[in-house]
């Protein structure tokens, strides 16, 4: 046993200055994520180390048992360090909160409690075996049931920090790879060889170099800082930046399953990643509905809705898909865009592209894109439709006399009262000065004469007020229908209804007349 000592007490002054050096090296990054914790951890490894050596050259048994005890309080603390490092430099800082750290202390606290407890320290060494060794004093230890706590405690820490760092190695860009790498290295081989030397898999070897390997593997930190930049060119976790997007973002795998979806996801559709995880996007109606009719396509892009605390809301969606090296399936990525501001724009630019602005109802412009597709339908399906044009009666001289101000209000209460008793399928439009024209689907001859009607008598009890006395208004309409069987043009239906307004006029005003082919001879 005697080369161990001398190995150890060789090595030891080595540890203490490459920690001294990885500690240099690292306080110079303080202000990134996980530096702060990474300095901890070696400070925590340095007092294993010193107080480990303190042990090999005191004399007497008090004070070796004694440092055994100040060695356990940096081997408790170790574990606790190292997985708030690995979740500060992987992004997950924020789920180790000063709450969640007291709750991690509480069996390193008690390893401690108990190593410093007379009367229970046999929990953590059943028995201590003290061998002279030279002018040293060396000692052998069975461990309690504590002990084992205590060890599987702590390895499942240190297995938790190398696993969320090892997945971010694998979620790294190949860049960046070998900066966890090296942090893995520094992690995993010193555990090994605790492992194997706490199971006394290493026959002849009862010295623990422990501390010293873990000094040593902050080597591998020192070399991630100096040669890859560990701490000065630290890439933003991917799963952050998504978390930071304010565009919804899901991931589908090959079968499109729900494979992620960040923050901004889980807010807009009201669902956390956990009760979405593996779900088909079909299982979502609301959105598959949707994007059903352009899901084969070539990375489409399409405009959804979706009501949310009684909004509709309008978002732009792109569905891409890519495939990852060496990997066959392909998967999809889906980002939904707010544009729900634009969109109401863009409704109130095309409303106001298609509505007079005085009378507000349809212009002439969209009255003939809406009676050709009429018009269309009735060729395809022979379903006939009706026109109705009115005109107000005496309108120049209602200008004339009161001013076009008091016109305007005229045309627009007509307009108003039409607007309010006409069906919410018919198109109604300004055809030009005082003339207003509807298109009424699906209406026969009959129908288009009775709406006609209840729109002259309503508009000739309207009370328009002109300094404050009841001004009568009444109109003049024209209807024409076209029936299956027919066979006429556009220009001959306005031909029809503008005859049959003029008709009405021609015969004294305030009526309605439907236009009928001239009788032969």
């Amino acid at each position: 046993m005697s080369w161990q000592f001398t190995l150890f007490l060789t090595l030891s002054p080595l540890a203490i200055s490459t920690l001294i050096l990885a500690i240099y090296f690292t306080q110079r990054h303080r202000s990134t994520p996980g530096v702060s914790a990474m300095i901890w951890l070696m400070m925590v490894i340095l007092g294993w180390v010193f107080f480990d050596t303190m042990q090999l050259i005191a004399q007497t048994p008090y004070w070796t048992f004694f440092f055994l005890r100040v060695t356990y309080v940096f081997i408790a603390a170790a574990p606790i360090v190292w997985l708030i490092f690995a979740a500060e430099y992987t992004g997950r800082g924020k789920g180790i909160r000063t709450r969640s750290v007291w709750l991690l202390a509480v069996i390193p606290m008690l390893t401690i409690l108990v190593a410093w407890t007379d009367s229970l320290s046999n929990l953590l060494w059943d028995y201590v075996f003290y061998i002279p060794q030279d002018n040293l004093l060396s000692f052998r230890v069975q461990f309690g049931y504590w002990f084992w706590v205590h060890a599987v405690y702590s390895y499942t820490l240190v297995a938790i920090g190398s696993f969320w760092i090892i997945q971010y190695y694998f979620h790294s860009i190949r860049l960046y790879r070998r900066q966890p790498f090296w942090i893995v290295v520094g992690a995993i081989l010193p555990l090994v060889y605790n492992i194997v030397f706490v199971l006394r898999l290493i026959p002849g070897m009862q010295l623990d170099f422990s501390s010293l390997v873990f000094a040593f593997g902050s080597l591998a930190y020192v070399v991630g800082i100096s040669r890859y930049h560990l701490f000065d060119l630290v890439p933003i976790s991917r799963s952050l930046i998504l978390d930071h997007m304010r565009d919804a973002v899901a991931v589908l795998d090959h079968e499109d399953r729900v494979i992620d979806l960040n923050l901004a996801g889980q807010q807009i559709f009201d669902i956390s990643l956990r009760e979405c995880l593996g779900r088909p996007l079909s299982s979502f109606p609301t959105v598959w509905d949707q994007l059903a009719p352009v899901w084969e396509g070539n990375n489409p892009e399409i405009e959804i809705t979706r009501q949310k605390n009684g909004d509709i809301k309008t978002y732009e969606t792109k569905i891409i898909r890519f495939s990852e090296k060496n990997v066959r399936a392909h998967k999809t990525l889906l980002i939904f865009h707010d544009v729900t501001e634009r969109a109401a724009l863009l409704r109130s630019v095309q409303e106001l592209a298609r509505t007079d602005p005085l009378s507000e109802l349809f212009n002439r412009r969209h009255f003939f894109e809406r009676i050709n597709l009429e018009l269309e339908r009735f060729r395809r399906y022979g379903t006939g439709f009706s026109l109705v044009m009115l005109d107000i009666d005496h309108f120049k001289t209602i200008n004339d006399t009161y001013g076009h101000l008091v016109g305007d209000q005229v045309l627009i209460q007509v307009a108003e009262f039409c607007r309010q008793t006409m069906r919410m399928v018919d198109v109604l439009a300004r055809y030009g000065g005082d003339e207003m024209i509807f298109l009424l689907p699906e209406t026969g001859p009959q129908q288009a004469l009775e709406a006609a009607e209840r729109l002259r008598e309503g508009v000739e009890q309207l009370a328009v007020f002109v300094d404050g006395q009841a001004m009568p208004v009444t109109i003049s309409l024209g209807a024409t229908s076209l029936v299956p069987g027919e066979k006429v043009s556009l220009e001959t239906l306005l031909s029809r209804v503008d005859r049959a307004l003029y008709a009405s006029k021609n015969q004294g005003r305030n009526r309605t007349t439907v236009w009928s082919a001239p009788k032969d001879g």
